[in-house]
């Protein structure tokens, strides 16, 4: 039994264009995109900002900014405002996936961050397409045959293969007695096509989702933290655990974020660390956690080859101030949990 990703329903084609290019160019080559989204890319072909029709209509939504704004955040908004090239308007930090991130995880960011799109980059940050929420959506589409093979495979494998009662229109039945219907019901509800689960013993039907914790992969791990950029690090200082918000991106060897000197950057570097990401999604009723454990280093000016690399993925700290040093976190250990609530 597998499950869909973002490179199964992908059907859009990357659209690209450079920083420099002006704001008609841009507009006519939004035009052209099937999928409205533009990648913003650099001489290297990485993606370095998002242009959709929302950063080019920005002028004609709200007034600039007032001069002499103090915080980070709106002086980049009155940067794009009167901005007159595509990277001088365009969205970051960007917020993409990777082809084999999960159709779930997809539809989540794009839920967490208002987007209709998104784009679908490589493990070396350059476009390959984009994925919107009509093609997530031919996930719910699949036949009930389809989802019925992989709910009896997936339950078979764990010895439930008795479980499946009926599947119709994304709704599974489960049979059985309730410990039986409450591990089945962790794994039909993992199969792309569901939409519920229920479970029927004596007659009634009840909901079998409550209390299943599934156990996440190192690979579904690594895919949540590809495709998000706001995380926790914990460290220790004078024995007392201190815990800080930080912007990051991740590869499949190591996790970077950029600081300023201070608190992380005497504590981090060489050093036993935590770092966790989190999601609560009311509306679907599902949670996740992903925890890394192991060793932070200074990165700023390192010259081996996997520095050099991390060192160009695109950072973009949502604090006020300059970031100069990279901290890259070196995973030992990689955990993962998902629950319905």
């Amino acid at each position: 039994m597998t499950r869909a990703t973002v490179a199964d329903v992908m059907a859009s084609p990357a659209a690209t264009i450079g920083p420099e290019a002006g704001l008609k160019e841009a507009a006519a080559r939004l035009l052209a995109a099937a999928s409205g989204l533009l990648a913003v890319v650099d001489g290297g072909g990485r993606v370095i900002g998002i242009l959709t029709e929302a950063d080019l209509l920005v002028k004609a939504e709200r007034p600039p900014p007032p001069a002499g704004a103090r915080t980070y955040a709106a002086r980049v908004e009155r940067q794009r405002w009167f901005g007159t090239t595509a990277g001088q308007v365009m969205s970051r930090p960007v917020v993409a996936v990777r082809p084999d991130a999960g159709v779930a995880d997809a539809a989540r960011l794009m839920r967490r961050h208002g987007l209709r799109c998104l784009a679908v980059v490589d493990d070396a940050g350059r476009p390959v397409g984009t994925v919107s929420r009509g093609d997530l959506l031919r996930v719910f589409l699949r036949a009930a045959g389809e989802i019925r093979h992989d709910v009896e495979e997936g339950l078979a494998g764990e010895g439930l293969r008795d479980a499946a009662l009926a599947v119709e229109d994304g709704v599974v039945t489960l049979n059985g007695e309730s410990d039986r219907a409450r591990r089945a019901a962790g794994i039909a509800g993992g199969v792309d096509g569901v939409v519920a689960v229920r479970h029927r013993q004596g007659g009634s039907q009840v909901n079998a989702h409550a209390a299943d914790i599934e156990v996440l992969s190192e690979e579904e791990c690594l895919a949540l933290l590809r495709s998000h950029g706001v995380g926790r690090i914990a460290v220790i200082n004078n024995g007392q655990p201190l815990i800080f918000p930080v912007n990051y991106a991740a590869d499949d060897r190591a996790l970077v974020f950029r600081t300023a000197p201070g608190m992380k950057l005497d504590e981090a570097p060489m050093a036993r660390v935590a770092f966790e990401i989190d999601e609560v999604d009311q509306a679907a009723g599902v949670a996740w956690s992903v925890l890394v454990q192991g060793v932070a280093y200074d990165i700023t000016s390192t010259l081996d080859e996997l520095s050099g690399r991390l060192r160009e993925i695109v950072v973009q700290p949502m604090a006020p101030g300059e970031h100069p040093n990279w901290v890259a976190v070196k995973p030992r250990e990689i955990t993962g949990r998902r629950f319905r609530l």
